[in-house]
């Protein structure tokens, strides 16, 4: 026997390892990429949660002062008015210092909420991180076992089945190439 063609076998299994090993490579390195976007992503939306929360509560600090400043040019008006405070100069001054608490009550339900989402978002990054890895993990480990059964000669076992089937009508069917026919019921 020629040394040519063990020559060209041990290339081809070179050759087979090396694209094997690529491909593992490149697998790992999609599902490491896919899980530090994740971990950007979640980052991302624990940094907005904080603005978010920031922001709130200088929106809750501007409307109390607004209130406190508010209530007293009303309380100066009634006055400078001569009226007492009672009555409805007092019903009026009650219920802006209700409408403030509740826009106050509002804008903290409304951070609370958007505080949820974003820490939801970034648990749910956090987990697609974990599954990109793992992912990429047993997809690479499938490429290399596929790659090892290729290099000893094994192939995939395919159970056959057929490609088509077809009534044709009056008791013939067919099932693709298998040449399986049942016998014709009718005289015909």
């Amino acid at each position: 026997m020629s040394a040519l063609p063990m020559v060209l076998m041990g290339v081809g299994t070179a050759v087979q390892v090396a694209g094997t090993a690529v491909q593992v490579a490149g697998q790992l390195q999609k599902g490491q990429a896919e899980a530090d976007t994740a971990k950007y992503n979640s980052r991302v939306a624990q940094l907005q949660a904080t603005q978010v929360r920031r922001a709130s509560e200088f929106e809750i600090q501007k409307l109390k002062r607004e209130k406190s400043q508010h209530l007293a040019r009303q309380r100066v008006v009634t006055a400078k008015s001569g009226l007492e405070l009672s009555g409805s100069p007092l019903e009026v001054l009650i219920d802006s210092a209700t409408q403030f608490e509740l826009d106050i009550a509002a804008e903290r339900y409304n951070t609370m909420s958007q505080i949820s989402n974003l820490q939801f978002e970034s648990d749910y990054q956090k987990r697609l991180a974990k599954a990109a890895k793992t992912s990429s993990y047993l997809a690479a480990g499938g490429t290399l076992l596929t790659g090892l059964a290729g290099m000893y000669g094994m192939k995939s076992v395919k159970t056959p089945t057929p490609s088509t089937s077809t009534y044709t009508g009056m008791g013939s069917l067919s099932y693709g190439t298998s040449g399986y026919k049942p016998k014709s019921i009718w005289p015909f």
